[in-house]
């Protein structure tokens, strides 16, 4: 392996996608984005624009072709859709045309098009969709549009933790004035944007600390760490399956098994990863703390 250039020890945050035209662009800084096409020469600051990289919720890109889009800030627009085409970076589509920024958080592609979402004032955060033109950016659904807030934006469903299988894209996200996520599940259509179950997907709290909890396809299932719905109580989150077959979501293995009275001491599944064989993941409990578990999609074998 042989260094590019010197960046004076700065610790870097990505490279995180390569174009068609082997260009990477990548954050030097909190501050700073860089391209690279391998060369000392083709390695330089982007003027005016920088990769805005929510990586606590990825993926925050994704690619249409030779294509890359992701969220990025301009001289004239924070936090919009950019695109990469032919080693050089456009805005495709400014959504929140004020000065307040649009905060593209999360991408998923599905029959070429881009599913993602996005903050605009009016709206909140909602489910928006993109075909990688300006004429084919739009909001696809606006899930919750009673979310007000006190200040001059609706807060929005606030779409989440994208997932794909067979077809669809599975989502968080959440539409009830309680403010709690359940899964939800789009074709990139209007109608063909739902809600799949009334679990709960995360484990807030009272004061308004979301962590929302993982979910991931395996073998034509969706496995999730979901809780039943209990108000004033916060339920113990467990892993559930929910199969699109049947339309039904069960409880898959109980892993915490004390009982705490009801405070929500779940074990909390997440950090799903598979083989051919078995589904990973890491979970909770009082005694052992967090341990690797795995699952063959059926409760004896979880």
């Amino acid at each position: 392996a042989d260094s590019v250039v010197t960046l004076n020890q700065h610790r870097l945050s990505g490279p995180f996608s390569v174009s068609q035209d082997s260009v990477v662009i990548f954050n030097l800084n909190s501050f700073t984005t860089m391209r690279s096409d391998g060369n000392p020469a083709g390695t330089y600051i982007t003027p005016n624009f920088r990769w805005r990289n929510y990586s606590t919720r990825p993926p925050d890109h994704a690619r249409i072709g030779s294509d890359v889009y992701f969220s990025g800030s301009g001289a004239l627009s924070a936090d919009e859709l950019y695109r990469m085409r032919g080693g050089s970076i456009e805005l495709l589509d400014d959504i929140d045309e004020t000065p307040v920024r649009s905060f593209i958080m999360v991408m998923s592609l599905l029959s070429y098009k881009l599913v993602f979402s996005a903050m605009s004032k009016g709206l909140g955060q909602e489910l928006w969709v993109s075909d990688g033109s300006q004429a084919g950016s739009g909001l696809l659904i606006n899930i919750y549009p009673d979310s007000l807030n006190n200040t001059d934006f609706v807060n929005g469903s606030f779409p989440d933790k994208f997932t794909q299988g067979d077809g669809l894209v599975y989502f968080s996200a959440r539409d009830t004035s309680d403010s709690r996520y359940t899964p939800f599940v789009t074709d990139v259509s209007h109608a063909g944007t739902r809600r799949i179950t009334n679990l709960w997907t995360d484990d807030g709290f009272s004061n308004g600390d979301f962590r929302l909890t993982d979910h991931y396809y395996w073998k034509d299932k969706l496995y999730f760490s979901g809780a039943v719905p209990i108000r004033g109580i916060q339920p113990d989150a467990e892993l559930y399956q929910y199969d699109p077959l049947s339309d039904s979501a069960i409880l898959l293995k109980n892993i915490e098994t004390l009982d705490f009275s009801g405070y929500g001491v779940g074990s909390y599944p997440q950090r799903f990863s598979q083989t051919d064989s078995f589904l990973f993941f890491v979970a909770e409990t009082k005694d052992e703390g967090q341990e690797l578990w795995k699952t063959d999609g059926t409760a004896a074998g979880s």
